[in-house]
């Protein structure tokens, strides 16, 4: 047998493999069912819609996108075969609307383009190191960074994820999770867990280098930490957003609140502390903030999403426990592009679901 009919006898089988339409047993091939969805929208009629549910995506399929045919065959030929979500933890969303959607079992990124009607994942075979990824962003040129809160350093990506360029931050971090990216400042954004810090570093200095760590070269690396010596102090800080005006929103999770700082690391507010009612919160989670300037945040005991005002009065709340649409279990990430679509991590019903910010006059 010759290596090319080895290599085309791979080909089909990765194809056979990776999610091509197979023949039920009449030999036909079954067309994609198309079920209507209703129309889930928050408040519940007769009040005026703020927020609707668009659609909900757990592999490729869910966008008619499929992975490249070269792909399949590293698939095939690696054994590895991963397709679907299995626990959504983070996302982002580039400014060419590429979804991106770390997946902390699979240790994978999922990138869902729906645009080119395209879907491919990274690392195909996860690097040394990247033990625990946790938070996605993505920076300029291509770049996508990973934090990984078990070996406590930051993973970057070129070519919109499918390089491997190394990891920043060792001696730095003990435990980054959250990320942002300040395209204004050209600064990337991370919460430390740990440490109970977020910091921004300058993203002209961030190229890979195994042989320094960041502490080396402080000043030039660093470009703000917060808090800083004042009273300031967040406790397990998780999630963290930033806005096309610079505005900040960090969660800091065992105090209950969510602290909102402008694009010089200054605090403007804060808000939120614990309870059982709407307005409070029980385990907050993803942070986001939408066109307006309303912060939504995800709470993982509660099932939803509580949006505010920055003076943290309560505006409205959608979802709840369960797994159906708009129901959420255990979510966690959440990320508002610039059309105000709304994407949640909904990790243990293994999907990411879609919502709409509806432009109506403001809230009252």
């Amino acid at each position: 047998m010759t290596v090319r009919t080895i290599l085309l006898a791979g080909l089909c089988a990765a194809a056979l493999t990776s999610g091509c339409a197979q023949l039920p047993p009449n030999g036909h091939a079954q067309e994609k069912a198309e079920e209507p969805v209703a129309q889930v929208s928050w408040p519940a009629p007769p009040e005026l819609p703020r927020i609707r549910y668009l659609h909900s995506i757990a592999s490729e399929r869910d966008l008619d996108v499929r992975p490249g045919l070269f792909q399949r065959f590293v698939r095939f030929m690696t054994g590895v075969n991963v397709r679907g979500l299995s626990r959504p933890q983070a996302l982002t969303v580039d400014d060419e609307n590429r979804l991106y959607v770390v997946d902390g079992l699979h240790r994978r990124v999922h990138v869902f383009d729906r645009d080119k009607g395209a879907y491919y994942i990274f690392p195909e075979i996860p690097p040394d190191g990247f033990v625990n990824p946790v938070g996605v962003t993505t920076g300029t040129n291509g770049r996508v960074y990973v934090s990984d809160s078990k070996t406590r350093v930051i993973h970057v990506f070129s070519s919109r994820g499918k390089r491997y360029e190394g990891s920043i931050g060792a001696g730095r971090f003990e435990r980054p999770t959250g990320l942002a990216f300040d395209r204004a400042n050209l600064r990337l954004l991370v919460t430390d867990t740990v440490t109970g810090t977020l910091t921004a570093l300058n993203e002209g200095s961030l190229a890979p280098n195994a042989q320094r760590t960041m502490t080396d070269n402080a000043e030039r690396d660093i470009a703000a930490v917060w808090p800083g010596n004042g009273a300031d102090v967040m406790h397990a800080p998780t999630h963290v957003a930033i806005n096309s005006g610079g505005g900040i929103v960090v969660t800091d999770s065992l105090n209950f609140r969510v602290h909102l700082l402008d694009s010089n690391f200054n605090r403007v507010g804060f808000f939120g502390e614990a309870g059982d009612q709407p307005g409070y919160f029980a385990r907050p989670k993803g942070v986001a903030m939408d066109s307006k300037g309303n912060v939504y945040v995800v709470d993982a005991l509660f099932g939803n999403v509580q949006i505010f005002n920055t003076q943290g009065d309560l505006l409205l709340t959608f979802g709840k426990p369960g797994s159906g649409i708009g129901e959420f279990w255990l979510a966690s990430g959440i990320f508002i592009d610039h059309q105000d679509r709304i994407y949640v991590a909904d990790a243990w019903n293994q999907r990411v679901q879609v919502f709409q910010y509806l432009h109506h006059e403001e809230y009252q």
